[in-house]
Parts: structure tokens; C-alpha cells; sequence
């Protein structure tokens, strides 16, 4: 342990110069200390250590495969108990890219895509089954709980947009072991939501303002302002990915692929892309 603390001092006193194997080192020290404790504030506590560390090890190097995978872990479940995730699914985001251009991970295919724009009202977008529909007795005005239930039985993924407008949306359908993204893509990733498993048992997917997913299916038709996908009915984990021009445009990318998991989800609050 000393050696731990003297090591951690030196990398702290100049953290541009240290070494790809000591990150390395003190990253796995508290990823493992992490995942030794039941304890909620020093599992917190440990994996927000062990992910600033790896974020540092891969800036200096540390790539290899086996690192990457690692890391990925490591900031993945740190995002997922942070106070700031956006800047920790950043960071991800990077160390996805370069995982993807190791393994030719990225040679995914893109079995079917839908191109259009959103519009918001509500500041919420919510990715599910056209026909499924959650009624409420308060219609829009839905408490973020009832949202988070949603997601958690599997009948949407559910995130906030941080503002109403019009957004450019692409929903994405491939054939992967995950919903992921192209490495380029990665590359210019603002920030992404979970990933959750949906059931879309009639087949028709689309993304929306959640106002449509209240009082009546769409599923036979295309709304202005939504996107819509017919797939095979079943299973899908599906992430939403955020993306920001310089000039200010904001668009989204959901991309969902076929799964036998169940869908047992495990959501606390409503992430916001652009919030």
C-alpha cells in the first residue's frame, strides 16, 4: 500500500510525465478496490479514482486491447454512478474508438436506417414500439419516476434533450453483438445514454417527442417531426448517441440491434444529451 500512495503523489506532482504503466497500475489498484466493497460511497469514491487514472493512461498510451477493454469497464460504471456521466461517456467515447479500430470491431452491419428530424416540445425524446402506448392520467406532465419505470420494464428508452427545437435524428438498425457506433463516429461523439433492452413486439419502432407514446399507437402511420423503422418484432438493446456541431446544431443517433436478453433494465434518472 505505501508503494501505492508514493506512486500516486509522484503521478499527481506531474501527471504529463508519468509513465503509461504506472496510470495503468494505479487504474486497476482502485478498480479493484472498487469492486471489493458493497459499499456505495467508497464504491463511488473508488471508481471515480480508478477511471481518472485510466482516462490518463490512455491519453499516454495504454492501448492495448486488453487495456481498452479494462478501461471501457472501468468508465462505463463510473458514468453510470457519477454526478457528471456527459463527462465521463466523453471519455468512453474515445477509448470505444480506438477498442473499435483495434478489434475491426466497427465492421458492424447496417441492416436497415431511417433519416429525418424530431420535433420537441416537451424537452424529452423517447425511442420505443409505435403501438405501445402509456397512458397517464396526467398526459405530458408524467413525473420523471413514471419515465424511469418505462425504461425499466423495457417498454422505451426515455432521455431528456436539455431544450425543445428540432432535431436531426438517424434510427439504426445492425446486425452487432452491441448497439454501437462506427469508430469514426466515436470520434466525434458529444456524450450517449445507457444501454437498455426494449421489447418492440408489434415491429414498429420509431423515435419521437414522448408525447407520442401517450393516448393512441402511430403505428400505421408517419408523423411529421418523428422517425420511424419497421423491424422484426422482438428484443432490441438500444442506445441514443448525441452529436454537436461548433455552429450549435444538435442531432441524434439511436441505434438498436437484436437481443434474446431480457428486459430487466436498471435505470435511475432520465439522462439529458444536450442538457
Amino acid at each position: 500500500m505505501d508503494a501505492i500512495i508514493e506512486l500516486e503523489k509522484r503521478v499527481i506532482k506531474n501527471p504529463k510525465k508519468a509513465k503509461p504503466e504506472d496510470l495503468d497500475i494505479l487504474a486497476r489498484h482502485y478498480w479493484d478496490l472498487a469492486t471489493g466493497t458493497d459499499d456505495f460511497r467508497e464504491k463511488r469514491k473508488h471508481l471515480k479514482r480508478s477511471s481518472f487514472f485510466a482516462g490518463l493512461a490512455f491519453t499516454a498510451g495504454a492501448d492495448a486491447v486488453e487495456q481498452l477493454k479494462l478501461y471501457r469497464s472501468i468508465v462505463q460504471l463510473t458514468a453510470e454512478v457519477h454526478a457528471f456521466p456527459a463527462d465521463e461517456r466523453r471519455k468512453l467515447s474515445k477509448i470505444i474508438a480506438k477498442w473499435l479500430e483495434k478489434t475491426g470491431a466497427d465492421q458492424q452491419e447496417i441492416l436497415k436506417r431511417a433519416k429525418g428530424k424530431i420535433i420537441v416540445e416537451g424537452g424529452s425524446i423517447a425511442l420505443g414500439d409505435r403501438a405501445r402506448v402509456s397512458p397517464s392520467g396526467e398526459s405530458i406532465y408524467t413525473s420523471d419516476k413514471e419515465m424511469v419505470e418505462w425504461v425499466n420494464r423495457g417498454e422505451r428508452l426515455t432521455f431528456a434533450t436539455g431544450g425543445d427545437g428540432v432535431y436531426k435524428a438517424e434510427l439504426r438498425l445492425i446486425d452487432a453483438a452491441e448497439p454501437m457506433l462506427t469508430a469514426k463516429e466515436y470520434k466525434k461523439l458529444r456524450t450517449s445514454t445507457p444501454t437498455v433492452v426494449i421489447d418492440v413486439s408489434s415491429g414498429a419502432l420509431g423515435m419521437a417527442d414522448l408525447a407520442y407514446f401517450f393516448d393512441e399507437p402511430w403505428d400505421k402511420k408517419k408523423v411529421e417531426g418523428t422517425v420511424c423503422l419497421d423491424v422484426p418484432p422482438g428484443r432490441y438493446k438500444a442506445c441514443a448517441y448525441g452529436f454537436s456541431t461548433p455552429a450549435g446544431y444538435e442531432s441524434v443517433i439511436a441505434v438498436v440491434t437484436a437481443t434474446s436478453d431480457e428486459a430487466c433494465n436498471e435505470t435511475k434518472t432520465l439522462d439529458s444529451l444536450f442538457g
